[in-house]
Parts: structure tokens; C-alpha cells; sequence
């Protein structure tokens, strides 16, 4: 989740504590603008350009590096869908648990 973009007014947020700073199940609260600055275009990493590799350099030790650069983004992938599933159930307790103690106020003391 690199940003989200806001159906309103077309804001966003680029970064993940922003978004989890204005999230509310009802509605959208606060400012829509991240100001955390992680995501300033002076800070941000520009790739390099795609350049394809000759056929005549693609021996094993290429296909040998291809193989485990996809296996390690085949990893890096499945870490982050289970950090962002782990999150996901996080975030559904959590409103249970408030919706939960709204309706009981007396279980606070």
C-alpha cells in the first residue's frame, strides 16, 4: 500500500502511519495530507532505466541471478500480503473491542 487515494478530493496518503492516523471505519477525519515528510520528492530513490540484457551475456550465472531475484521478491511479497493481512485482522479487533466497550461503558471500572 504505497498510497492511498481518496475518492472525495483526490488527496492522498503516501505513508503508512498517515493513513492509519486518519483512518476511521465512518468516515475520513483530519487532514488528508501527509506531513511526516518520508515521502518528499528530495528523499525518494529514482530507479535506473530498464536496459535489456544482450542474449549473448545470458549465460547460467545470469539465469542463476534472475532465479534468485525472483524467489527473493516472491518472498518479499508474501511477507508483506501476511504483515498486511496481520494488520487488517489488528484493525477488525480493535473496532470490536471499542464498539464493544461504547456499548458497555460500566465494564470500564
Amino acid at each position: 500500500m504505497d498510497s492511498l487515494i481518496l475518492s472525495q478530493n483526490n488527496t492522498s496518503l503516501n505513508c503508512h502511519s498517515c493513513i492509519l492516523k486518519h483512518y476511521d471505519h465512518r468516515k475520513w477525519q483530519g487532514s488528508n495530507e501527509c506531513n511526516c515528510n518520508k515521502f518528499n520528492a528530495s528523499q525518494t530513490q529514482q530507479r535506473r532505466l530498464k536496459t535489456d540484457t544482450p542474449w549473448e551475456k545470458k549465460d547460467d550465472k545470469y539465469y542463476e541471478k534472475r532465479k534468485r531475484n525472483n524467489m527473493a521478491a516472491k518472498k518479499s511479497r508474501e511477507a508483506k500480503r501476511r504483515k498486511d493481512n496481520e494488520m487488517v485482522l489488528k484493525l477488525f479487533l480493535l473496532e470490536k473491542g471499542t464498539t464493544w466497550l461504547q456499548k458497555n461503558p460500566e465494564k470500564l471500572n
